[in-house]
């Protein structure tokens, strides 16, 4: 790993790797990635790295839940991060001290810098809908103003940044890190969000369980929004254990969903008669 950046984080999309990485130093937090994409004729693997490119963010900000109030802002984070995969678009989210910050990208081909003829993959921010002629995502310019991903002049609408704020009971998500994975439901064609967030202080474990609309956002059910404050309340507060001993929690924090499988049949049982 390139000694410029620091904070690795690996997500498996498409059949590629892809690292990101924060560059050291870095005020506000600037971000990058890199695509492990294999070539037959390459001569090792380190000529199969795309190289480092900068992470495009969007200038629109907006609560998650609520895409129809905006402003134009750049949301500073901390560096911590997560990433993972839905297998259609890459999902990155940032931390800052006490809210979390989701983009999503897509994977596309685009001309190779260096080699004339060749692709190179590369990331960009996923597109949205809005009224073609005022750019907004619910007013249209006049009558005829129609839904688009493109603006007059063929450029995408990219999704804003939407932040999701938790109840973190006091919790600096500078210093407690957080994960994210989506869970899988007794409804095969349904996952939820599951976010998780150390108390340092505490030992404690929050858990957050999100519902996963169908264009893969969040919806949230009116008892988990505290109606004065506007933040997500916590599913399930838990301390772990091993034995008779309370874990401390310490470092980085990762996840993983595990789906049990029956194993396939080989022909090869015994048959019981």
């Amino acid at each position: 790993m390139d000694s410029n950046y620091c904070h690795p984080v690996t997500v498996a999309h498409r059949g590629l790797s892809i690292l990101f990485a924060m560059e050291k130093g870095s005020q506000p937090a600037r971000y990058a990635y890199n695509i492990l994409q294999p070539r037959p004729d390459s001569n090792s693997d380190q000529d199969d790295w795309t190289g480092y490119r900068s992470l495009p963010f969007p200038t629109e900000l907006a609560p998650a839940g609520m895409s129809l109030v905006r402003t134009q802002r750049s949301p500073e984070t901390s560096g911590l991060f997560c990433a993972l995969s839905d297998q259609e678009y890459v999902y990155l989210f940032r931390a800052a001290a006490t809210a979390i910050y989701v983009n999503r990208y897509r994977m596309v081909e685009k001309p190779h810098p260096r080699v004339e003829g060749k692709t190179i993959a590369a990331l960009e921010l996923a597109w949205e809908v809005r009224y073609r002629y005022s750019g907004n995502a619910d007013v249209p310019a006049s009558e005829k103003d129609i839904p688009n991903a493109l603006g007059p002049d063929g450029t995408p609408f990219p999704e804003p940044t939407y932040e999701l704020s938790l109840d973190l009971g006091g919790t600096d998500l500078i210093e407690a890190s957080f994960s994210v994975l989506l869970a899988p439901t007794s409804d095969g064609n349904v996952q939820r969000w599951q976010i998780f967030v150390p108390d340092l202080s505490s030992g404690w474990l929050q858990s957050y369980s999100l519902a996963r609309t169908e264009d893969g956002w969040f919806s949230f059910d009116a008892d988990q929004v505290d109606a004065e404050r506007h933040l997500v309340q916590p599913d399930m507060t838990v301390r772990l254990r091993h034995g008779d001993k309370f874990l401390e929690l310490c470092g980085p924090l990762a996840a993983t969903s595990y789906v049990k499988q029956e194993p396939a049949l080989t022909g090869n049982e015994p048959v019981l008669r």
